[in-house]
């Protein structure tokens, strides 16, 4: 069983068999979520993968994980932010369906502010972090960094 959580390769047949396996709260807790989300398209299908990707999700409440979610999409909602786009972010990268709605904001609003000069805004960066959602997870000193010298390392191209 550990080889085939682990594996990026499984199959939705596998992940059943993983599922049935689990104990009755801990599908209770699969279930839970992907009910709570069925009406942004969420299903076993796509929620098992994330699962095997994030063992912590075997055992999350799905009401902290709802909470959680909705609560971000709230302080967004105003950039455009839906929970269905949040969700299919989440399906691509899983430590999102668990990760603290503070924190993520705090790397967002970080974000725009380092860039801010540059014409970044809130809008934008989310639009950004929905076609590449591994950046919700990472620090903003970082990707600032990352960024500038990028920029320095071609600006004889005219990257700027």
């Amino acid at each position: 069983m550990r080889k085939l959580v682990n594996s990026k390769n499984y199959k939705f047949e596998d992940l059943k068999k993983l599922f049935n396996e689990l104990s009755d709260k801990a599908k209770a807790g699969i279930n839970g979520v992907v009910k709570a989300f069925q009406k942004e398209e969420l299903s076993l299908e796509k929620y098992l993968p994330a699962c095997a990707n994030q063992h912590q999700l075997f055992y999350r409440s799905p009401d902290t994980v709802e909470k959680n979610i909705r609560e971000l999409v709230k302080r967004f909602e105003n950039e455009g932010l839906t929970t269905k786009d949040y969700i299919n972010a989440c399906i691509k990268q899983p430590s999102l369906f668990y990760r603290s709605p503070d924190a993520i904001e705090k790397n967002i609003k970080e974000l725009v502010k380092k860039f801010e000069n540059e014409g970044l805004n809130t809008k934008n960066y989310i639009n950004v972090l929905l076609r590449q959602p591994s950046l919700f997870t990472c620090s903003p000193d970082n990707i600032e960094k990352n960024v500038r010298e990028l920029v320095k390392k071609f600006e004889n191209e005219g990257l700027t």
